[in-house]
């Protein structure tokens, strides 16, 4: 049997087709709740660990693995915390709120997705918490060490690959909910769109991630 080579981390979103696919054959084999671990694995952010998970289910249900990791990203983007966020940028939406307005969102949805995309997530953290600690007591009054923290973690942690990962992975979500929240998913969807800038701190699904990040350790 041959699985597909590679980091599940270096493709973009699987056809839909083939993810069906790929889902009915987990089902056949009765392995979703293979799935949903893998899932969870992929969500705490540990990249070998979940390249580990992707390859091992891929192999178990005899199917690619991007369409394993697409599979678990989808279950991810199913999550009432997603859609939670979907519906506050509805409403927004609907209060008349441009798509720019609506940061809280935007880093939401990005720090949930982070961990999928091979980013090691400890050691990001580590690093958060590593300039909140040692950022000077008189600065903290400014009331901007999340900003500054998420500007000097952008630039730290920055990789292309990541970073396009990371579009990639709002546009699949904007994919998932297309049909039950088209409002959301088509702001999501301009929010991945382009490559992302060469500048790190000006690529906003990435600074999103990164304030999130930075507000954690506060």
């Amino acid at each position: 049997m041959d699985v597909e080579a590679g980091s599940p981390w270096t493709v973009g979103p699987v056809p839909r087709e083939r993810r069906e696919a790929a889902l009915a054959g987990v089902r056949e084999r009765g392995l979703e709740a293979r799935l949903a671990e893998v899932a969870e694995t992929l969500a705490a952010g540990a990249p070998s660990p979940s390249e580990a998970a992707v390859l091992g289910l891929a192999e178990e249900a005899e199917t690619g693995v991007p369409e394993v990791y697409w599979l678990a990203v989808t279950a991810r983007c199913r999550r009432p915390d997603v859609a939670e966020a979907l519906a506050a940028v509805e409403a927004a939406i609907g209060g008349g709120d441009r798509p720019a307005d609506q940061e809280p969102e935007l880093e939401r949805l990005a720090a949930l997705l982070l961990p999928f995309t091979g980013l090691d997530l400890d050691e990001a953290l580590g690093n958060a918490h590593l300039f909140v600690i040692n950022f000077p007591l008189p600065g903290m009054a400014l009331g901007d060490v999340d900003q500054r923290a998420a500007r000097w973690l952008a630039q730290l942690l920055d990789t292309t690959a990541v970073r396009r990962q990371l579009r990639r992975l709002l546009s699949g979500l904007a994919e998932v909910w297309e049909r039950d929240r088209p409002g959301a998913a088509a702001v999501v969807r301009s929010w991945s769109a382009g490559d992302p800038p060469a500048d790190p701190t000006q690529d906003r699904p990435w600074m999103g991630a990164m304030l999130g990040l930075a507000r954690s350790q506060l």
